[in-house]
């Protein structure tokens, strides 16, 4: 059966079949929820391999092989795997975690436990997506699209969760308390490959927005046209005249998207369109990478994005000098894709810190195979309409203000004490702060699938009902573990704010047993991001220069029990004080003359040391380490190679000159 076993592809078996065990299978279970069991079986393993799961679990002795099979001549391919995992949630079920061998010890050396264990030991597995719970015309677009691509269908899911946010705008908030109210906006980011089919699954999901679009900026070069010549007749007039016929007022294009834009740029656009934008883009990666390359600017921007992620008023200085510019209530969907590597090597530690990137709902989904491609699946252009005409109507929604039925605040407040409780344990850092976000996606998205429902009854939204919110829930649930599994992979699970100023070399070093080899080290240091066995090699070499890591023999190192002065020490510079004037590099009081400062370039934002320069990075020279090698190997790192500090932006090329992130 197409079903992988590793838990980082498809749905993995163990997964299925825990799952199947949560179900009460003894003939309690509803028909048609039974049903909906038996076709995401066969959607995940194949109809013979569903009826034999089926057989497996039943408890129900009328659910022979002739009944099965006679039930599932009626799977048209409608329900996906989600359903079975979202339907086992709702008794109890809770997915197990996937576990990884732990780093084997080279050169004969008996396997050594590590000090500190890594977060990314423990991936959760992969969960498809519930499309069933979308509302219909979406999951209809979701199931057409992915088997048309094929891809994923949470490709296309996240993104259209989006375009929803975006089309119900500011015009629609949910109130939860009388100081809580949360708007309908939604950040999602598809974390992909190339080849995975995320630039048509996008593409897909916004096409409604991109139409409306593209009829505003016809609708406004018409009006623009016909105020031109209203303009020129106006001038022709007569001065005395003039002054008795009004000045012809420009128009005003009315705009639904945005790609890679400022702050400054954003701030008219909004003020012009209080219903608020879709920032989309196919990759997202230039966005993301000007938070991370201009720290100063940085700063501010992520703030206004944080405030305008809760829709709270933002004022926005004009470089001309003519004022600021306030909105009052600033609205931005946000989505688009991004390679897994960029978002590795570009979130920096502020954007994390910040709350900017857990507001982010993130999805990595796996990838299909091009040779599963059914050349009779196609989006037929009914799905398509009915879709598109759910945004529009959404676009259309007059200004209300809804409020939780008694079902759905207690369905609301087990989501919070469930989170609650995942939460104890999490140090404070960025998955501690996506759990809080957590919580206000299912109100978001409650908001949102009720907007749905109700314009698709051709009703006004009031409020929104314990179903509705039920089934956010199950959204926001598969939001929340996969966010759990990004981070794993990502390496922010489990990660401290304080530990996030930390270089990459050193945030290796931290997952190391007090005694390993140069084999070990490369091992950890590919998992964690060196890219190669060179870089991995340098990072060692680097350390051992400043003492942080002490070498026993050829090819075999430990940590030392005391620790000599940090590099942040010897240079008498606070990291997390990025808006601090810069500090000179004052003389070392220890013993390291094999590092050493280069005077010729001040720090910058960009490499963590709070200076002015973003394109200056301070580095450091290193001394010869040829006793690097081990018997695997014949690198070494060569006298007089620079190394950077501090991590900062680098890429392939660097490792030609030697320049590394540190």
């Amino acid at each position: 059966p197409p079903v992988a076993s590793s838990g980082d592809g498809a749905a993995d078996l163990e997964l299925i079949e825990s799952a199947l065990a949560a179900l009460p299978l003894d003939g309690s279970l509803d028909y048609h929820l039974w049903l909906k069991v038996l076709f995401a079986l066969a959607s995940a393993v194949g109809e013979d391999a569903a009826v034999e799961l089926m057989l497996k679990h039943t408890r129900d002795a009328r659910d022979t092989e002739e009944y099965i099979r006679q039930r599932l001549k009626s799977y048209r391919g409608e329900v996906q795997i989600g359903t079975l995992f979202w339907l086992a949630g709702q008794y109890g079920w809770r997915p197990p975690r996937k576990e990884r061998k732990q780093v084997q010890a080279g050169d004969g050396q008996q396997e050594q436990p590590q000090v500190a264990p890594d977060p990314a030991e423990d991936v959760p597995f992969w969960q498809p997506f519930p499309a069933d719970l979308l509302p219909r015309p979406v999951a209809d677009l979701v199931h057409a699209g992915a088997a048309a691509i094929p891809c994923d269908p949470a490709l296309i899911a996240i993104p259209a969760l989006a375009a929803l946010s975006a089309a119900v705008g500011s015009q629609v908030r949910l109130r939860l308390k009388r100081k809580w109210v949360e708007p309908a906006a939604l950040w999602t980011l598809i974390a992909a490959p190339s080849g995975t089919g995320k630039s048509p699954a996008q593409a897909l999901a916004v096409e409604p927005v991109l139409d409306l679009e593209a009829r505003a900026a016809r609708e406004y070069g018409a009006a623009l046209e016909a105020y031109r010549q209203r303009l020129e007749d106006w001038e022709a007039l007569p001065k005395d005249q003039r002054q008795a016929v009004p000045k012809p007022e420009a128009p005003r294009a009315r705009r639904f998207r945005v790609a890679d834009v400022t702050i400054e740029a954003l701030a008219p656009i909004l003020k012009e369109n209080q219903r608020g934008v879709l920032l989309w883009r196919d990759e997202l990666n230039t966005w993301l990478m000007s938070m991370d390359r201009y720290a100063q600017r940085a700063g501010a921007d992520l703030s206004a994005w944080v405030e305008m992620y809760e829709a709270r008023p933002i004022s926005i200085d004009r470089k001309t000098g003519d004022g600021p510019i306030r909105v009052e209530r600033p609205f931005v969907a946000v989505t688009g894709g991004i390679q897994p590597h960029v978002l590795q090597q570009h979130v920096a530690p502020i954007m994390l810190s910040s709350g900017f990137i857990p507001r982010f709902i993130l999805a990595m989904p796996p990838q299909t195979r091009r040779s599963e491609m059914r050349w009779d699946a196609d989006v037929s252009e009914e799905v398509a309409e009915a879709y598109a005409r759910l945004i529009r109507r959404l676009y259309g929604l007059e200004e209300a203000e809804l409020t939780l039925s008694p079902e759905a605040r207690e369905v609301f407040q087990s989501w919070i004490l469930e989170l609650d409780q995942e939460r104890e344990g999490l140090p404070d850092g960025p998955l501690r702060s996506a759990s809080l976000k957590a919580e206000a996606w299912a109100a978001r998205i409650a908001l949102i699938l009720q907007c749905a429902e109700d314009v698709l009854q051709g009703r006004p939204p009031r409020e929104v009902s314990g179903e509705v919110m039920a089934w956010a829930v199950g959204i926001a649930r598969w939001c929340w573990h996969e966010q759990q599994r990004v981070y794993a992979l990502m390496g922010w699970r489990g990660v401290a704010y304080e530990a996030l100023t930390r270089s990459p070399a050193e945030r290796v070093l931290d997952r190391m047993p007090e005694h390993f080899t140069t084999g070990d080290w490369i091992t950890v240091a590919m998992e964690t991001g060196a890219g190669t066995q060179r870089t991995a090699e340098r990072w060692l070499a680097a350390l051992v220069e400043m003492g942080k890591v002490e070498r026993l023999q050829r090819g075999h190192y430990s940590k030392p029990t005391h620790v000599g002065m940090s590099v942040m020490s010897v240079l008498s510079v606070t990291p997390s004080d990025s808006a601090s004037e810069p500090t000179k590099p004052t003389k070392p009081t220890t013993d390291i003359a094999s590092v050493r400062v280069s005077e010729t370039q001040s720090s910058g934002p960009g490499d963590g040391l709070g200076g002015s320069d973003p394109d200056g990075p301070l580095v450091a020279s290193v001394a010869p380490a040829g006793d690097l090698q081990d018997d695997r190997t014949d690198s070494s790192v060569a006298d007089g190679e620079w190394i950077r500090l501090f991590p900062e932006e680098w890429e392939d090329e660097d490792e030609d000159k030697g320049e590394i992130p540190f």
